[in-house]
């Protein structure tokens, strides 16, 4: 079940956060249904069916098209909590919304489960659904990228959120790129061994701001980005990591 929920999780994080930067990204939660997320969401599916060399299994075929629909719900009631929160004053979403994909497409196996036993065997359900090993870290960069940059701001909107308001208004930040860096770099350190590696990307970029360090409020500020936004690299490469 575990491709499943990866192949999921992946057609769903990339659709609606992708490579965007945050600015952009919270104007697409706001806008209406796009069709090309739902086209490429149905893409991915069908490029996972073909690549599960069940192409001619009428029952797989079906197993895959509930998938797929269920993905579609999911998306739905997300960007409808996304968008509530954002108008109801979150400018950034609440952490726990944009862990609502995580929640959502775990709960998919567990429906799938429950079909009824002459439309898919449950003997065949754990060998229906396969993935490529590079989906794994392709899911990875996409996390890291404009999710765990949300995440690590909506974190932050809570508790310091005039520190993010001064670096929301261009198009894309000098912290945001700095973050997104800093968990690439982490997320490869970890996966090949280097831990000891990370705490130097973490000094590095705190000499970039130490001067600013006098102000508590940017001390916590900086100390809750970062290790929201570290912790998130570390614990995507332990478990998606280059192999």
């Amino acid at each position: 079940m575990l491709e499943l929920y990866l192949i999921s999780l992946f057609s769903l994080i990339l659709t609606e956060y992708g490579f965007q930067t945050r600015k952009r990204a919270l104007f697409a939660f706001e806008d209406k249904w796009r069709w090309y997320r739902t086209l490429l969401r149905a893409v991915i599916w069908v490029g996972a069916f073909g690549f599960s060399n069940q192409i001619g299994s009428r029952r797989a075929l079906i197993y895959y098209a509930v998938a797929f629909a269920l993905g579609e719900v999911w998306a739905y009631l997300f960007r409808h909590l996304i968008k509530r929160d954002i108008q109801g004053g979150f400018a950034y979403g609440r952490p726990c919304v944009h862990m609502l994909p995580f929640l959502f497409t775990a709960i998919m196996p567990l429906i799938l489960r429950f079909l009824p036993d002459g439309l898919v065997p449950k003997s065949q359900l754990s060998g229906i659904i396969t993935a490529p090993d590079i989906l794994g870290p392709a899911f990875a960069l996409v996390m890291l990228w404009t999710w765990a940059t949300l995440f690590t701001v909506s974190v932050l909107g809570l508790v310091r959120p005039e520190q993010v308001e001064e670096e929301i208004h261009p198009l894309i930040g000098a912290g945001e790129v700095i973050g997104i860096l800093e968990r690439l770099i982490t997320f490869v350190l970890v996966s090949v061994g280097g831990f000891a590696a990370v705490g130097f990307v973490v000094a590095a970029k705190a000499a970039v701001r130490y001067p600013q360090f006098k102000k508590r409020e940017f001390a916590e500020y900086f100390l809750i980005g970062t290790l929201c936004s570290v912790g998130i690299a570390v614990l995507t490469a332990l478990t998606f990591g280059l192999r």
